[in-house]
């Protein structure tokens, strides 16, 4: 493994005698794709990846990792772009005036790439699961993450069709969508978690041609969780933070600054999928466009859910909110501040969109932990 990280990241001339002899006895037996150069240049064109995951994806994938790294260029060319439809201009008190350090993201895991049978299930399995009920939305939550650049979109997915229910002894537990590769072992998987990340130093929103305001997602990660923790007086959530210990699963996703400086992922938006994409790329695409889609018209990625964080607004005809009013703005809210039309901190609170469209807060946590006190509904 050390070897190849090396091979990605040190000077041409300190590893250049390397070359052929991993070209020769490793990348011509299975895809051009993986030779050096190729590798190296999709390395750097990529730098939010982690070197040490790229490899060990590899290494572990030899015969799918060549087709799955032009599945990733081109999710990342259909997905990431610069809307060609008539701008908006942000709110001047949108954007952050003090400069912020390039986001920070985790250790990135190619495991949106097909895998071999090595117990990692990648992104086009996942999505098609949750397409098909077999993974449901526990709860969503919206988070500020300063770091990386404004809020933060958590999606956690139960893996099973009824949130905090597992099959019963004998009956299928879902195994394709768990993680049954992690060397240390481990309690099993339960949730599979999505992070959607906004930052409000780019134009993040804007009205596409069919009137519609549609928010902008710079990067996408995603991970495994198995266990919960809540802090006083904020709801509970999946923990993420085994996986940055090494303990269990690393995170994957997509950047889309890796592809584009100015480009963002338009959830839900209208784009093209290319018909000639084949090989399970094109019903990958699909299958990813449907759940964005999914995610705005049950107003999870679009003005229904940015109305817990955003304050100082006016809508469209439609009802959307409009990008080009001059006070819309997030509003940052400090632990012990309540958002003035919801009465609490909705950066604290978890919450799923009811059947007649209105906010259910603080949906139950697995059937292992007790219910969070307090439960509150509220409809909007």
């Amino acid at each position: 493994m050390n070897y190849g990280v090396v091979l990605l990241t040190a000077s041409v001339t300190t590893i250049k005698s390397l070359y052929a002899v991993y070209d020769e006895t490793f990348a011509k037996h299975f895809d051009t794709n993986l030779q050096t150069d190729n590798l190296r240049m999709y390395y750097q064109n990529h730098p939010s990846l982690d070197p040490n995951s790229l490899m060990r994806y590899v290494f572990l994938n030899p015969q799918q990792a060549g087709r799955g790294i032009a599945r990733a260029q081109h999710m990342a060319e259909t997905f990431c772009t610069i809307p060609t439809t008539r701008a908006t201009k942000r709110g001047k008190d949108t954007a952050s005036t003090t400069p912020r350090p390039p986001p920070a993201l985790g250790p990135r895991v190619i495991t949106f790439y097909p895998n071999a049978n090595v117990g990692m299930p990648d992104l086009a399995t996942i999505i098609q699961g949750i397409l098909d009920g077999d993974l449901s939305l526990h709860y969503a939550r919206w988070q500020y993450v300063a770091n990386q650049g404004g809020p933060m979109l958590e999606l956690a997915y139960w893996i099973g069709s009824t949130p905090g229910q597992s099959p019963a002894p004998g009956v299928d537990n879902n195994r394709e969508y768990r993680d049954t590769y992690t060397p240390n072992g481990g309690q099993e998987d339960r949730w599979v978690v999505m992070h959607l990340h906004i930052n409000e130093d780019t134009d993040w929103l804007r009205v596409f041609d069919d009137g519609r305001t549609y928010m902008g997602v710079q990067s996408i990660q995603f991970y495994h969780g198995y266990q919960t923790y809540a802090e006083q007086g904020v709801s509970w959530r999946v923990d993420g933070w085994q996986s940055r210990r090494g303990q269990r699963n690393q995170r994957g996703g997509m950047d889309c600054r890796d592809r584009e400086p100015d480009g963002l992922w338009w959830v839900g938006a209208p784009l093209t999928i290319d018909r000639n994409l084949q090989g399970g790329d094109r019903e990958f695409e699909e299958d990813l466009q449907a759940w964005s889609q999914r995610l705005f018209n049950d107003g999870y990625a679009s003005s229904r859910s940015l109305r817990l964080i955003v304050t100082d607004y006016t809508r469209l005809a439609n009802g959307d909110i409009d990008p080009g009013h001059p006070f819309h703005r997030f509003r940052v809210v400090a632990s012990d501040e309540s958002h003035p039309d919801w009465g609490e901190n909705m950066y604290n609170t978890n919450w799923v969109i009811a059947h007649d469209g209105g906010f259910d807060f603080d949906p139950q946590p697995d059937y292992s932990l007790p219910p969070p006190p307090g439960s509150k509904i509220k409809r909007a």
